[in-house]
């Protein structure tokens, strides 16, 4: 509740919230994107967001996210990298070569990151969830994703993804924040 005043101690908790941070999402493209959810919740009851693909629960998450920023008015900038790993049956399936790697169990594999959307602060944000669903759709056939017999390139599963290389990439966005600042912004995350 609101006070007027309060006595700081060593054990008091600040948290500084910030109205316009500087925040990057990192959405993996694995295989399970494309699955459906379970029926049932944790507890074994039938859910209300049965059989959903899981993409459409991240897309209910940034609804329900954005309409509060919305509410609060906030100026966030967002950034959304899709990423995956696509795992590629012949070497010579791939145009790069230099792009395809050995993966430990033996299997080459090509790392692919795209950024949706870069630096957006809308006043209108439900207007991005139309450019995330678009990026969405075309993105297998950005990564030439195809099961053809003899030349499959097939997403990889999330524990088998490149969750590391792309924590690492947008370390390196924010690696020097303090050296030309952008003073519109009061954080980054």
């Amino acid at each position: 509740h609101v006070v007027r005043s309060g006595i700081m101690s060593e054990d008091t908790k600040l948290t500084f919230r910030s109205r316009s941070a500087r925040i990057v999402w990192l959405i993996q493209m694995s295989y399970e994107m494309w699955d459906f959810a379970s029926p049932y919740d944790a507890n074994g009851r039938s859910s209300s967001a049965s059989c959903k693909l899981y993409f459409d629960k991240f897309i209910d998450f940034v609804r329900r996210l954005f309409l509060k920023w919305q509410k609060l008015a906030l100026t966030h900038k967002l950034s959304v990298v899709f990423f995956s790993r696509t795992f590629v049956r012949r070497e010579e399936d791939t145009g790069n070569k230099a792009a395809v790697h050995m993966a430990s169990d033996g299997r080459m594999y090509e790392d692919h990151y795209s950024i949706v959307l870069e630096n957006e602060t809308k006043a209108d944000w439900e207007s991005l969830i139309l450019k995330i669903k678009k990026a969405f759709v075309s993105y297998p056939k950005s990564c030439n994703w195809r099961l053809a017999p003899g030349r499959e390139r097939t997403p990889s599963t999330a524990s088998q993804g490149n969750i590391l290389e792309a924590i690492n990439i947008s370390l390196n966005l924010l690696h020097l924040h303090y050296i030309d600042r952008d003073l519109h912004r009061t954080g980054e995350y």
